[in-house]
């Protein structure tokens, strides 16, 4: 259980549905529903962008609000040992359904979730998980990247925000 290792004691003060939803093993996925209340893909120059990356279940130029979307998390065990958790989200809009995928290992040293977005990995994001005094679950996104991109090097800021 990744998220279990990479909070460590903090894990057992999330809500207990919190814990539930993220204690995914080997023999225990997890699958859920909701609603997202609001979905917004920023600026419009980037729509172009948008449209390509749904071809690689990674990011979609639809917006919207109340949006149906399941969720499907998956874990398996890397050649080098190292416990992955594959993110399935899709949203269900009026006329279509979308992706948006990741590939979540840690780094048990930086505490630090990896996170790889898309297939394959188009980028990569660092997380970090704190648990709040009244159980929440907050997540910090770090360093961000695209994979492919030698030297690793981060993509502009311009593209961020």
């Amino acid at each position: 259980m990744i998220y279990k290792e990479i909070l460590g004691d903090d894990f057992n003060k999330l809500h207990p549905k919190l814990q539930e939803r993220y204690s995914i093993t080997m023999d225990c996925p997890f699958h859920g529903k909701g609603i997202m209340l609001h979905i917004s893909n920023g600026k419009r120059w980037l729509k172009p962008f948008l449209r390509l990356a749904v071809r690689w279940k990674f990011l979609f130029p639809e917006e919207g609000s109340n949006i149906p979307f399941t969720i499907r998390n998956t874990s398996k065990q890397l050649a080098n040992g190292d416990q992955e958790i594959y993110w399935e989200r899709s949203f269900h809009f009026q006329h279509v359904t979308r992706h948006f995928n990741a590939f979540m290992t840690i780094d048990p040293e930086q505490r630090i979730v990896k996170d790889y977005l898309g297939e394959p990995n188009l980028f990569y994001s660092d997380l970090t998980f704190l648990v709040a005094s009244n159980g929440e679950l907050h997540i910090q996104s770090g360093a961000q990247r695209i994979p492919s991109w030698k030297m690793g090097g981060s993509y502009p800021a311009f593209i961020r925000r």
